[in-house]
Parts: C-alpha cells; sequence; structure tokens
C-alpha cells in the first residue's frame, strides 16, 4: 500500500469517527445545531474570558468570515454572545450565553458517552498515544507565527 493510500484510507477512518461522535449529539440537548456550530460551540466555551473571531478560526482552521457566518447563526439561536475585550475594545470577544452554557454540558455529556461507546476498545494507553500522535500532526500543520502566539 502506498503512502498516499495509507493517509486517504486514515482520513476516512477519522471521518467516520467523526460522523460517529456527531450521532451521539442527542438533538433534544442541541436543537438545530449543525456539526460545524457544535464544535465551534466546544471552542468557545474553553475559553472563559471569551475568544475573538480570529483565535477561534484558527482553531477551527476556516476562514474568519465562514466564523462570522457561523457565529450569526449561533447568535440567533441565543447560544453565542458578543462582548467587548476589556483590554482592546476593538476586540470582540465570544462567550456562551448562560442558557447555552447548561445546553453545553448536556451536549459534552452525550459527546463523551459516544467517545466512551467508540473508544472502549482501546487502552488508556492507546488513546493517550492516538491523542499525543494527533497532537504532533496538528501542531506541525500550525503557520510558525501562530505556534509562536501559542507557545507565549
Amino acid at each position: 500500500m502506498t503512502r498516499e493510500d495509507l493517509l486517504l484510507k486514515m482520513m476516512d477512518q477519522m471521518r467516520s469517527i467523526m460522523i460517529n461522535l456527531d450521532h451521539g449529539l442527542s438533538p433534544q440537548d442541541a436543537p438545530l445545531l449543525s456539526p460545524h456550530q457544535a464544535r465551534l460551540l466546544f471552542a468557545i466555551a474553553n475559553n472563559r474570558t471569551g475568544i475573538s473571531v480570529t483565535e477561534l478560526a484558527e482553531i477551527a482552521h476556516i476562514t474568519p468570515g465562514a466564523v462570522t457566518q457561523f457565529i450569526n447563526a449561533l447568535v440567533k439561536k441565543n447560544c453565542v454572545r458578543r462582548s467587548e475585550d476589556f483590554r482592546d475594545r476593538r476586540i470582540v470577544r465570544l462567550m456562551l450565553t448562560e442558557s447555552a452554557q447548561s445546553q453545553f454540558e448536556k451536549m459534552k455529556k452525550h459527546y463523551l458517552t459516544a467517545a466512551t461507546q467508540i473508544f472502549n476498545i482501546l487502552s488508556d494507553e492507546d488513546i493517550q498515544q492516538i491523542s499525543g500522535l494527533l497532537a504532533k500532526v496538528n501542531y506541525a500543520s500550525v503557520p510558525e507565527g501562530i505556534k509562536m502566539s501559542r507557545e507565549i
């Protein structure tokens, strides 16, 4: 098998895992959220002081314009609010709304339940190894300027 064949097979397996994780999302706990919106909510929720559109775009590997479109929809659904950055008023910070925080906790539990079922066959050491390898690949794919800012 060539390296290209191996990479295609690996990408197909990763896509299948993500689809299975997305199916773990209960419509009652996250009504009408697309998988992309759910992933953005995870990134926003992981930043207690809020996250800028630019930071979110870097994390999600999409353009700031695409982030803005997703965020506009999440604002309309009362999941995300925009706040002025207290250090720099030119920057808008994105945060979960109070109502979305409890909804997010339920969604997170569903994802963890789905992940537990999917990865049940693996030992903790296997999961740690996969996580380390993915972190290595993820870090290598980040442009140099962003790597430096993340190390600070």
